[in-house]
């Protein structure tokens, strides 16, 4: 089974309407329909057609023209499993057909898991998925510019405690148990007040923890030291949420100063 056609099945077998749920920068709730393409019901679908894919090379029976397909503004020639073929399975095809008549809804606008049943996610979702996987096999997806086919470049993964997770264009190998430390370091910096921006580049600020002694910056500094996983830290600083200030201060073992 490839990757495509895993995510395929998932949406098959999904209750719709599929509701994608996030907020706006008020933090308002905002709830989404997502009305993706079944690519059988594409117009171009050629249900005679057999071969292999041109794009992840599996042998499908109905696919679509990859020249009813593929634009002027395509780039991922170069990934292509079958560049002879002249068609597209209908697992790759969903996950890069929009849907014209739905705000060109399309999967590569989301983050996603795909298991038994496919599940759009914010970053709070996508985060609680990497703390907590599903039961392989199942596909993970962070999509961040919301731009790019990251469904055809993606990996199947068969366990839970070390899976892949694509992160954009990139398959982060992540090792759950250290990925869960690594988001909850971000969320306790981020409840002392850092910003992501800050994190990512390991500043640590003497305003936010001036109240905590000089061995605050140290005792902070040597936690940045031994996360030797730059490109996982980095997956899980873009899903960290925040603690509150109280758990944060409790998580990373500071003391506040008292005053003599």
């Amino acid at each position: 089974m490839t990757p495509t056609e895993l995510i395929y099945r998932a949406w098959i077998y999904t209750p719709k309407p599929i509701i994608y749920k996030t907020s706006d920068a008020k933090g308002n709730p905002i709830e989404t329909e997502c009305n993706f393409v079944d690519p059988r019901a594409h117009k171009n679908y050629d249900r005679k057609w057999s071969g292999r894919c041109l794009i992840c090379g599996a042998a499908s029976l109905g696919g679509i023209p990859s020249k009813h397909m593929l634009g002027d503004s395509y780039t991922d020639w170069s990934r292509h499993k079958s560049p002879e073929s002249t068609h597209i399975c209908d697992g790759c095809a969903f996950t890069m057909l929009l849907n014209m008549d739905s705000r060109r809804c399309g999967l590569l606008r989301y983050s996603f898991v795909a298991d038994r049943q496919l599940h759009i996610c914010n970053r709070a979702d996508l985060r609680d998925y990497i703390i907590n996987p599903p039961d392989p096999p199942f596909v993970m997806v962070c999509a961040v510019s919301q731009k790019k086919h990251l469904a055809i470049k993606s990996v199947i993964s068969y366990r839970r405690d070390n899976f892949f997770c694509m992160y954009e264009e990139e398959p982060i190998f992540v090792d759950r148990a250290t990925a869960e430390d690594d988001i909850r370091f971000c969320e306790a910096l981020r409840g002392i007040g850092c910003t992501k921006e800050e994190i990512e580049k390991g500043i640590i600020r003497y305003d936010k923890i001036k109240n905590y002694g000089i061995k605050a910056a140290e005792k902070l500094e040597a936690e940045f030291k031994r996360r030797l996983r730059p490109r996982q830290f980095a997956l899980c600083l873009h899903v960290a949420q925040k603690m509150n200030e109280e758990e944060a201060i409790c998580y990373l073992g500071l003391t506040r100063k008292t005053n003599t």
